[in-house]
């Protein structure tokens, strides 16, 4: 074989390689990250939680029964904006080219989208019965959750702002003739 045509075998046996990837994006990578530390017990209590919102009333699901959903939802969000401080990538991350920002709005989605799960009852409820006001309040808080969480963390770097400012919202709102009323 001559001398040139060894060579481009050579090139095209190295370009054939392609690098395995593990298959799924940034998105799933972030639905990983996100349900990883829950355990069967919050599962269990989450999906009673979920459940019994569509079985009682209108206004005990949505004045009692969400907000401790929302509440008890707090464990998957606490991470959110502290996530890359709290495993020393706070550094890293940043050298990639908008790897900070693409990584906070594919995190926001997916805390929109698990917020919206779990305040589905409640939303379906109230655009069933024509309560446009109720089903808005409720997209509106799916969207809100994992902002304050993002927000919280990246200002503090650490969990417990959001544990804190969110546990506070939630007694407020399940005490409160005023947050009943603005939830719809």
């Amino acid at each position: 074989m001559p001398r040139y045509e060894s060579s481009k075998k050579r090139r095209v046996i190295s370009e054939k390689k392609e690098r395995k990837s593990s298959g799924h994006g940034i998105f799933v990578t972030e639905v990983i990250l996100t349900l990883r530390n829950c355990s069967a017990l919050w599962t269990l209590v989450m999906s009673g939680l979920w459940l019994s919102m569509f079985l009682a009333d209108r206004k005990t699901a949505r004045g009692t029964l969400w907000v401790l959903a929302m509440m008890w939802s707090c464990l998957l969000y606490a991470d959110y904006g502290c996530r890359e401080k709290k495993y020393n990538m706070d550094t890293l991350l940043p050298t990639f080219y908008h790897a900070c920002s693409r990584q906070m709005l594919v995190r926001w989605c997916v805390g929109a989208m698990l917020s919206a799960l779990i305040s589905m009852p409640v939303i379906l409820r109230a655009a069933l019965a024509g309560n446009c006001a109720g089903a808005a309040a409720g997209v509106l808080s799916a969207c809100f959750v994992p902002a304050l969480s993002i927000f919280l963390g990246r200002i503090s770097g650490s969990e417990r702002a959001f544990e804190i400012v969110f546990l506070v919202i939630g007694y407020w709102m399940l005490n409160s003739a005023f947050a009943l009323t603005l939830i719809g």
